[in-house]
């Protein structure tokens, strides 16, 4: 292993971008996409506030990307939901 990716390799998940939510949604749509678009709503709506919050705490950068997040699983949801009726599910 190159010495940069042995430092790569250490390195926190969060900082290597990947969102561990994301991943266990992905998993549980395979098994219940229904279930996984109720969560990824439940998800969009606590977004919002946690934006308004942050943004109270005088971090516009932080309440943005949360607001972006809500709106990415609100996407993801109507995604899984067209996708089950295409499929006919």
């Amino acid at each position: 292993m190159v010495q940069g990716e042995a430092a790569k390799e250490r390195r926190p998940i969060e900082e290597r971008s990947v969102d561990v939510n994301d991943l266990l949604l992905g998993a549980l749509s395979k098994e219940d996409p229904q279930g996984s678009a109720r969560l990824r709503l439940e998800l969009a709506e606590r977004g919002p506030r946690r934006g308004r919050g942050v943004r109270g705490e005088g971090d516009a950068v932080q309440a943005s990307k949360k607001g972006h997040r809500a709106a990415e699983e609100v996407v993801e949801a109507l995604a899984e939901k067209a996708s089950r009726s295409l499929l006919g599910g």
